[in-house]
């Protein structure tokens, strides 16, 4: 194995770090011409072997506003700010209406295979779901132990799901208070949070609720008792 001098492995990671600086300036430099307004890097993933890195980037004004962007070398670079932009309005209008029940909730919502590079900012969350190739949205929520009107909770979704016009489907977390806040947290962190991870926190209930086609159903509970079916749009 070859060996480095300390001044070597300094000035190497020096390289490093002034390579990532000058290529995060070029990332920033394209979202800024693309949507007119200033970002800054949040985190970036590199895996080896490959020649494209992952970001999550912010606006300067906002830093609860987390999207990704790829990034491969010129700086050719695909993000999905738009979507986010859409995802975190849908989100914060449901979490209203969660709040209204005496619900403490957040939300996560995702359009995959959504791509919105270079999109006007003003496009809606109903066109970028009228897409061709759109598959619809995953939105997962969370919910603070122990949740008052569970029926009241699946009218809610149901009626926000519905108003897209779009498939959704809803997966639902019941969390205690200490599993709860580090779920929050993690929806803020991140563009999108996987099953997995939420199932870390120890939910003590879980739910999936779909809306297709002008249809609502509660397709599966666990810990918690919830009527969905036969909800339809008027």
């Amino acid at each position: 194995m070859e060996t480095h001098s300390g001044d070597e492995v300094t000035r190497l990671t020096q390289a490093i770090n002034d390579s990532m600086d000058s290529l995060e300036d070029k990332v920033a430099q394209v979202l800024f011409e693309r949507y007119r307004r200033a970002f800054t890097v949040c985190r970036t993933i590199t895996s080896p072997g490959l020649d494209e890195i992952t970001q999550y980037w912010c606006p300067e004004d906002d830093p609860t506003l987390v999207f990704s962007a790829q990034v491969r070398k010129g700086p050719v670079v695909r993000d999905d700010y738009v979507a986010r932009l859409r995802a975190r309005e849908f989100e914060q209008s449901l979490v209203a209406s969660l709040e209204a029940l005496g619900c403490d909730s957040a939300a996560n919502a995702v359009l995959p295979r959504c791509d919105t590079t270079g999109d006007d900012p003003s496009t809606t969350l109903s066109q970028l779901l009228g897409r061709e190739g759109s598959i619809g949205m995953l939105v997962r929520v969370a919910l603070r132990a122990p949740v008052p009107d569970p029926d009241g909770v699946a009218q809610a979704l149901c009626d926000a799901g519905l108003a897209c016009g779009a498939s959704v489907v809803f997966n639902g977390y019941v969390l205690g208070d200490e599993g709860f806040e580090a779920c929050r947290r993690q929806f803020m962190a991140v563009p999108s949070t996987s099953h997995d991870i939420i199932t870390a926190f120890d939910p003590v209930a879980q739910f999936e609720l779909v809306t297709e086609n002008g249809a609502c159903d509660v397709v599966s509970q666990q810990g918690i008792a919830m009527t969905g079916g036969e909800k339809h749009a008027e």
